[in-house]
């Protein structure tokens, strides 16, 4: 009932999160402080750990332009209980999709974030598409774990196959993602002020987001004015859409936090990296705490506000 979107982080911090440097000796999951995750960047090292260790390779692909990516490296792999079920249980790895052309084509993959669960000899366990949150990915290693488990127990008899491809109908999981191919489709600096500070989802296409729930840019050509909220669409066909179903496309409550509402009276707008589906419409909240209130006692919040 769930999709949980994520907000724009600052540059900085994606540059930050792709800078991370690795130990002299390549990884060091075995010595590691456990106050992060400890990645490694080689898949070919990550087979050999796995082989050594018996250990599950954990693969995050990513990109340097995917808001998502740029929301879990801020939000979900800080988390202590993310970083001490990753060090415990996988081989963690990152794959940068820009840089690593062949891997993202032998495992077919069209979208990031994607998390890829296999054994060093590419049999694949378990995999997500799309951004989470530190629950959602938590559940994701928790299942992965079990499959894993399960795999050790009962190894196929027959020789490894060769790498099994990812079909792009998987279900994506909450948060979105963003397909690799995408470039911006607009100038964002050249977008007037005005026009900037009402921009709702970061100039991402609303109709794209419910069709597909994928990530796609829209363009400040193909633009419209709903209940003080710009809405960019990634085409023309997409913007007529939403003008005869905005309802469905457009977050509740003009998309500022209902939980702050109800609970403070304060109106403050949501951001797209906190939210959640309910009753047919998109739900944004200001913060995680907000979300997860909302998620435990939704009937409470959509029942009619008292506040007037």
């Amino acid at each position: 009932m769930k999709t949980v979107f994520k907000n724009i982080c600052t540059a900085l911090t994606a540059i930050m999160a792709l800078l991370l440097i690795m130990p002299e000796n390549g990884y060091s999951w075995d010595s590691a402080p456990h106050n992060k995750i400890e990645w490694g960047y080689d898949f070919q090292q990550a087979q050999e750990l796995s082989k050594k260790t018996g250990k599950p390779i954990l693969a995050h692909f990513y990109s340097g332009y995917c808001n998502p990516c740029m929301m879990m490296e801020t939000y979900v792999f800080p988390n202590p209980t993310i970083i001490e079920t990753v060090q415990k249980s996988f081989i963690p790895v990152k794959i940068n999709v820009d840089q690593n052309q062949a891997i993202k084509e032998r495992y077919n993959i069209h979208s990031v974030p994607f998390d890829l669960v296999l054994t060093s000899n590419d049999q694949i366990i378990h995999f997500a598409r799309g951004g989470q949150n530190v629950n959602g990915y938590w559940q994701f290693l928790m299942t992965a774990q079990t499959k894993a488990k399960a795999f050790q127990m009962n190894p196929p008899n027959a020789a490894p196959p060769k790498p099994q491809q990812i079909p792009n109908n998987v279900k994506i999981e909450p948060g979105g993602a963003c397909p690799i191919e995408e470039t911006p489709s607009f100038d964002y600096a050249s977008i007037p002020a005005e026009d900037k500070a009402r921009i709702e989802f970061e100039g991402y296409c609303p109709v794209e987001l419910e069709r597909r729930l994928l990530w796609v840019r829209g363009d400040y050509n193909n633009r419209y004015l709903f209940e003080g909220r710009l809405y960019l669409f990634s085409g023309k066909e997409q913007m007529e859409e939403f003008k005869r179903h905005p309802e469905k496309y457009a977050p509740a409550f003009q998309g500022f936090d209902i939980v702050t509402w109800k609970d403070r009276g304060e109106k403050v707008h949501g951001f797209r990296y906190f939210g959640a589906r309910a009753g047919g419409r998109v739900f944004l909240f200001s913060s995680e705490e907000n979300l997860i209130k909302f998620e435990k006692n939704t009937r409470y919040y959509l029942t009619p506000n008292n506040r007037q």
